[in-house]
């Protein structure tokens, strides 16, 4: 979530801070995603978009945090 909120942030901004950050989240999300291959465990994110996510409670919280951030930068930092 984090990923794609700091993503979207410097697509609006384009403020390196946000792209710095992103790129910060998605090493872990790598690293999870090769385990998971690894060991044949169904990546639940598959198929889903960028800021689209399974969990509703997840996908509340984005919206919301999107909503905040998209008002200025300051805002999103």
């Amino acid at each position: 979530m984090a990923r794609d909120l700091y993503r979207t942030f410097y697509a609006q901004g384009k403020n390196d801070i946000f792209a710095n950050i992103a790129g910060s989240e998605q090493r872990p999300m790598d690293a999870v995603l090769r385990l998971l291959t690894l060991y044949g465990i169904t990546v639940q994110a598959a198929g889903l978009s960028e800021g689209q996510f399974s969990n509703i409670d997840v996908q509340v919280l984005y919206d919301s945090l999107l909503e905040q951030g998209m008002a200025s930068e300051v805002a999103a930092l």
